[in-house]
């Protein structure tokens, strides 16, 4: 019998499930909305037999936090790793007269790498801090700079077009790549509520100014003298997925902090059903 505050996961399993769970072949996996998807596979020649889900009948207070933390991770890692691809997409573009943009967002990026491996803890701390609000002021920069390219699409030459628009599309890599380093240096910190703020604000930002739209991703994409879709897909599935994800995240976190209290009134209402029978006796 289990104790309160366990988990207790229940999932009906065949015989055959059974003994590879005895063989250890059983591997725990979150789905694309963050529920506990465990894999069934051979473990010889680690081929997937089928999905099982479980679900958790008893959930302590404090699991909570954790679980939305840790869906938290996964999905913004997803979305990190978007950004890294369509960023290289674009550096590899070689854009004339811009490729400064993306070193120095690459550069904090190694100093971000550099700074993980100093050994003192307070030091360690002074240069993330110092590191993340670099990268803020320079996002906030080329925001600001990719404002005006945006409100300037489609004016002058067609050299100053193609300009313009490359212009845009290396800030845009640079915009993302600052916040993947925000993100990094404050989730190193241990402090996750200030990274997925650093996301929410690049969310914000692009939903904003219309780079959730894939008509003017085209635009710009159009005016630029390299024309290249996957770029546009690429910056677009970012923008959509950063903003579903957040939404999905709130979701979740409220359904997760609905299931406890309803766990913890469960509780209440034994605790005072139990009185209620000594009472009588």
């Amino acid at each position: 019998m289990m104790t309160r505050g366990e988990v207790k996961y229940t999932a009906d399993f065949s015989k055959a499930a059974e003994e590879l769970l005895r063989k250890g072949a059983l591997a725990l996996k979150p789905d694309k909305h963050g529920r506990i998807m465990p894999q069934l596979r051979d473990p010889n020649t680690n081929r997937v037999y089928g999905m099982v889900r479980l679900k958790i009948e008893d959930l302590p207070v404090d699991i909570a936090p954790s679980l939305v933390s840790l869906q938290m991770q996964l999905t913004m890692m997803q979305v990190l790793t978007k950004i890294e691809q369509v960023a290289a997409d674009v550096e590899a573009l070689r854009l004339e007269n811009h490729a400064d943009r993306i070193a120095e967002a690459e550069s904090v990026w190694f100093k971000l790498q550099q700074a993980v491996l100093i050994k003192d803890a307070r030091l360690r701390e002074i240069q993330l801090l110092s590191i993340a609000s670099s990268a803020t002021e320079s996002r906030c920069g080329l925001q600001a700079n990719l404002i005006l390219r945006i409100s300037q699409l489609g004016e002058g030459s067609t050299k100053a077009k193609a300009n313009n628009a490359n212009a845009a599309l290396s800030e845009l890599a640079s915009i993302t790549l600052m916040a993947r380093s925000e993100y990094a240096a404050y989730a190193l910190l241990d402090e996750p509520e200030a990274a997925r703020e650093c996301l929410e604000q690049l969310s914000s930002f692009m939903n904003d100014n219309d780079l959730c739209s894939r008509d003017l991703l085209l635009e710009i994409n159009s005016q630029s003298d390299v024309k290249r879709q996957d770029i546009v897909d690429g910056f677009h599935r970012i923008a959509v997925d950063m903003s579903s994800a957040f939404k999905r995240l709130d979701l979740s976190g409220t359904q997760m902090i609905n299931l406890v209290n309803s766990g913890l009134q469960n509780d209440m209402d034994e605790m005072d059903n139990a009185n209620e029978s000594k009472t009588e006796e």
